[in-house]
């Protein structure tokens, strides 16, 4: 499969630039240590516990024990569940409004999961944007875009279209950055391969202190 997706990509694009250093990482050994772990992870003669455990990457065994606030999972709904309970570790301000059995107040981030578009009002949302509360009540909620530094005023009902942003798939971090420590789920089961393993550490901007 792999192979034919690759015939594809060729036919449509004949011509393609390689790029081999990845600049996220701000020293040359962490460059070079970056260039060992992908000959590793891809050597399939290696268990990929046994490469991670050799670069020192830390493991968990029950959601209790993540507390990064940034997580890459497989699955939607394993998201879902980190984003649940790291959210639930976060001290709620006093005017905070539970709504459907999630706290939010104003000054919290959300990520758009959904894609919106009312022409009538010019509102238009993204998909795996972030936006963060400016207000929010029973009945609306305002949002705002700090790139564009446009407010956006919804129903509450539209809280539907987005999620907590403690957690997101591997294919909606593809090109980010991430600074901060963070946690990858979902390495022990069937469905995922050495692909998602790979565009998930390599979103990392250190590996000083793995987790």
């Amino acid at each position: 499969m792999k192979e034919y997706l690759k015939r594809c990509i060729n036919l449509v694009f004949p011509n393609q630039i390689t790029l081999k250093e990845s600049k996220r990482l701000k020293t040359i050994e962490q460059r070079q240590k970056l260039k060992q772990l992908k000959e590793d992870i891809f050597n399939s003669n290696k268990p990929i516990f046994e490469v991670l455990k050799k670069y020192g990457f830390k493991t968990v065994s029950e959601m209790k024990e993540v507390k990064t606030k940034n997580n890459i999972c497989y699955f939607n709904f394993r998201a879902d569940a980190v984003n649940k309970q790291i959210h639930s570790q976060v001290k709620c301000p006093e005017n905070a409004i539970e709504i459907g059995g999630v706290n939010y107040w104003a000054g919290l981030e959300i990520v758009c999961n959904r894609h919106y578009k009312d022409k009538k009002n010019g509102v238009r949302l993204f998909v795996n944007y972030t936006y963060k509360i400016e207000s929010i009540g029973e009945k609306f909620f305002v949002i705002k875009d700090e790139v564009e530094d446009e407010r956006i005023t919804l129903n509450i009902k539209m809280l539907d279209y987005f999620k907590l942003p403690y957690a997101g798939t591997c294919h909606s971090v593809q090109g980010l950055s991430i600074k901060d420590e963070m946690t990858l789920f979902d390495v022990n089961t069937p469905y995922v391969d050495k692909y998602f393993i790979w565009t998930a550490l390599t979103r990392a901007t250190d590996f000083g202190g793995q987790s």
